[in-house]
């Protein structure tokens, strides 16, 4: 039996396996609720995070030194991501306890979208950054 739905607590209670649109024309294929399914997303795009910060790709563009936004950028990078994942966890415990009041619910998905965009940018600034000042200290 194929069920959509936009009420997460019903999903939960009657739902063992999920097929999600993940990417533009990607679907993902979980064994467990809806609520899982999303810790799991969680978890891997945290994972994601960290293999970024431990993979080194070469810049793309060559300096000595990291002009002084960059570097007041970098100062606070990190925080702006902790604080954007720790704002999608608090939407996303919005979003279960709206239930199915599809008039909280939409408003809280449009925000959930949005901080999930600036997430992204972070992560890719952050990495952008991270490639720049590896580079630059092996030049040292």
């Amino acid at each position: 039996m194929l069920t959509v739905s936009h009420d997460r607590y019903f999903l939960d209670k009657t739902i063992d396996n999920v097929i999600a649109f993940t990417g533009s024309e990607t679907l993902t294929k979980f064994y467990g609720n809806y609520s899982e399914f999303r810790e799991q997303q969680a978890r891997e795009e945290k994972e994601k995070v960290q293999s970024v910060k431990q993979s080194a790709e070469q810049p793309k563009r060559k300096k000595k030194k990291l002009s002084y936004k960059d570097q007041k950028e970098w100062d606070t990078i990190e925080e702006d991501i902790t604080a954007l994942e720790q704002e999608l966890e608090t939407i996303e415990q919005e979003i279960v306890a709206a239930g199915s009041d599809i008039g909280k619910i939409n408003p809280l998905f449009e925000k959930q979208k949005e901080v999930e965009t600036q997430l992204e940018h972070k992560m890719t600034r952050w990495e952008e950054l991270s490639l720049l000042i590896e580079q630059l200290e092996e030049e040292v």
